[in-house]
């Protein structure tokens, strides 16, 4: 019995998952309110006896709610909205049923409201915020409907309303704004500033996410540009960034909506082909290849042109995502040994294959590695 119940309590402290502080903040709000409607404070300033009976009632109503409310997320830990909106909207109720009964000694609770509204704008987003906002305007009308002292106090009721217009909309214009930003940073991290493809980094992460023993069929395009700094060394850097990004437009019109595309080096690029045969994967770097070939960029009065080394490698042939790239390297290396503005493709299923080996030689190594099968990545 001790076991279970040490259990409970270390998740009981979990704090880090916001579900569980809020929850935990709602049991303590209720349970606050709970003592509140059994003392003599309240029953002093309640309107009548029977809206101290209700009051009672409604608050061990309340902490039920609260309690079951902490039990599933103990139980179901993961963010599942219903359940959010649940909460949310027995939150709202809670308060709009207290300052119905309450009157005049429950007044200080449409602070609540604001806590409630901005507590779920900053744990779970904008949309979460504009659903409290709306739930504790609608249980503030319904108050203003039927309430004798709210009504009577309409100076008062008006201010109470004007905050909760007021300024949820003004935290929901500045959680959009921050969550902009934060989206944006995100995308500076991952991506290529100059041609909107994934950094090294961005790509290194999805294929590590995408490669896995377990999902196979993939292709990675490893390539780099030949005679690329001959044109920086005759045109300027301007006009190689200008070729860069014309590369990556090439590069997004010859792939797939749900491939992944990278610059992961100066003038090198990665294409992840996912859910792809090789046959299809050879044909879509040789569209790549010739689309690179064909490509004339105007500068200064002249036309500039590149080759593209392209190294192919199913995913069959490593065994995880850096030995997947290294091979794909390889295999451009092998390329260009091979003259360059050609293919070089790695499509076995062994698990260790001579990186050295390939980036050595050049189109001539495959079947003969094919044939020994030996070496080491």
């Amino acid at each position: 019995m001790r076991a279970p119940l040490t259990s409970l309590g270390s998740r009981l402290l979990q704090t880090s998952n916001p579900e569980y502080r809020q929850a935990l903040i709602r049991l303590a709000v209720v349970g606050a309110a709970l003592c509140f409607a059994y003392s003599p404070l309240y029953a002093a300033h309640a309107p009548d006896a029977a809206a101290v009976k209700v009051g009672k009632m409604m608050a061990l109503a309340a902490a039920a709610a609260s309690v079951a409310l902490l039990l599933s997320i103990l139980r179901w830990p993961g963010g599942w909205m219903p359940r959010r909106l649940i909460g949310i909207t027995h939150d709202t109720a809670a308060v709009s049923v207290a300052m119905y009964l309450g009157g005049v000694a429950t007044t200080p609770f449409s602070v609540l409201y604001l806590v409630i509204i901005l507590g779920n704008g900053f744990r779970f987003g904008p949309p979460y915020l504009a659903y409290a906002a709306l739930c504790s305007l609608a249980g503030f009308g319904l108050i203003l409907a039927f309430s004798p002292y709210w009504g009577a106090h309409l100076a008062l009721s008006a201010n109470v309303a004007l905050v909760l217009t007021v300024v949820p909309a003004y935290i929901y214009r500045l959680l959009g704004s921050l969550q902009q930003a934060r989206v944006e940073l995100e995308r500076r991290a991952t991506h290529d500033s100059l041609t909107g493809l994934m950094n090294r980094s961005g790509f290194e992460q999805q294929l590590e996410e995408l490669v896995t023993p377990r999902e196979q069929g993939q292709v990675l395009i490893y390539f780099d540009l030949d005679r690329f700094k001959a044109v920086n060394d005759a045109a300027g850097h301007a006009a190689g960034d200008r070729l860069l990004v014309a590369v990556a437009r090439i590069v997004r019109d010859c792939v797939r909506q749900d491939d992944i595309c990278g610059r992961i080096g100066g003038d090198e690029f990665c294409v992840l082909l996912r859910q792809c045969p090789m046959p299809l994967g050879t044909q879509i770097a040789t569209r790549i290849k010739d689309r690179i070939h064909e490509f004339r960029m105007p500068w200064g009065g002249k036309l500039y042109s590149v080759d593209a080394s392209l190294g192919v490698v199913s995913s069959q042939s490593a065994e995880d995502a850096p030995t997947l790239l290294r091979l794909a390297d390889a295999a451009c290396y092998a390329a260009k040994n091979a003259g360059r503005n050609t293919i070089h493709v790695v499509d076995t299923a062994r698990l260790r294959i001579d990186t050295g080996e390939i980036r050595a030689l050049g189109t001539s190594i495959l079947p003969a590695l094919e044939r020994r099968g030996e070496g080491g990545a």
